[in-house]
């Protein structure tokens, strides 16, 4: 595990494969508009109040005794309540390890879906779980003890969720066919002409249609997508910022560079 503090901690298994990241902000809290992330998310916060707008629900509230929970690209912003938060704890941590090391006592939970229906939980031992985790990877704790918290953590977590519980996502054929198109052209994407003339549609018509599904316009989405790729990228450590603006599909370095802070509110060169 390798602490950039106090910024990021990432966190790597005994192969130091990298399968999650720690951010921490003592009291620097900025707004984000609709974004998502490629990972399974965790927030808490010390003091204070963060105001949660998830797409198509609406916005709650997160304060000392909760924990937030982002699914894998669910869009969402967050924005100051009525004071100030310090202490702003965000655990990122890739889905497919989380799938894997997600046991229960009884039928492992198989996906994400219970946590569009409750996405905030009021539970304060849950809470403080969180935050011994989060504090113990910030104090630079052996990777293997890491990995045994939060299994036990991710075990807690499955038990006070049930199949009743679960809550199907809703669909869009349409916009679910658009946003796979995207994925496989993110490289050289379509413009929204081109886009309309692929599936028939008018462009005006297909873009609202598809912010009503996922939150974001096409524009906005692409972008999104690119990022994740960004992430990705960094993380490898195997390539220039340049490089990485290149293969995520943005314009030029600069470009990419002022996405990337509008999102995760620092430059590319120090998430790295």
């Amino acid at each position: 595990m390798s602490c950039k503090k106090p910024t990021i901690c990432k966190l790597s298994d005994k192969n130091d494969k990298i399968y999650g990241e720690l951010k921490y902000n003592r009291e620097d809290f900025r707004r984000f508009g609709f974004h998502s992330h490629p990972t399974f998310s965790l927030s808490a916060i010390d003091a204070g109040a963060i105001e949660v707008h998830f797409h198509g629900a609406s916005p709650e509230t997160l304060h000392p005794g909760t924990v937030a929970f982002y699914p894998p690209n669910r869009v969402h912003r967050t924005a100051l309540s009525s004071s100030r938060p310090l202490g702003y704890y965000n655990l990122h941590l890739d889905p497919d390890y989380c799938l894997r090391r997600w046991n229960g006592d009884e039928t492992p939970i198989e996906n994400f879906d219970p946590f569009w229906k409750k996405p905030i939980l009021n539970d304060r031992n849950f809470y403080k779980h969180f935050l011994l985790l989060c504090r113990l990877i910030l104090d630079n704790e052996p990777s293997e003890r890491i990995e045994n918290l939060l299994r036990g953590l991710l075990r807690d977590l499955s038990a006070r969720f049930s199949p009743a519980e679960r809550y199907e996502t809703p669909g869009d054929p349409l916009c679910e066919s658009v946003a796979r198109y995207l994925h496989e052209h993110l490289d050289v994407p379509p413009s929204l002409e081109e886009l309309s003339r692929h599936f028939g549609y008018h462009p005006d018509a297909l873009n609202r249609r598809f912010k009503r599904r996922f939150g974001l316009s096409l524009r906005a989405y692409l972008i999104d997508r690119r990022l994740h790729r960004a992430k990705a990228l960094l993380l490898d450590g195997k390539h220039s910022v340049a490089q990485i603006a290149a293969e995520a599909g943005f314009y030029d370095q600069s470009h990419f560079v002022k996405a990337f802070k509008k999102a995760y509110s620092l430059p590319p060169g120090e998430y790295r």
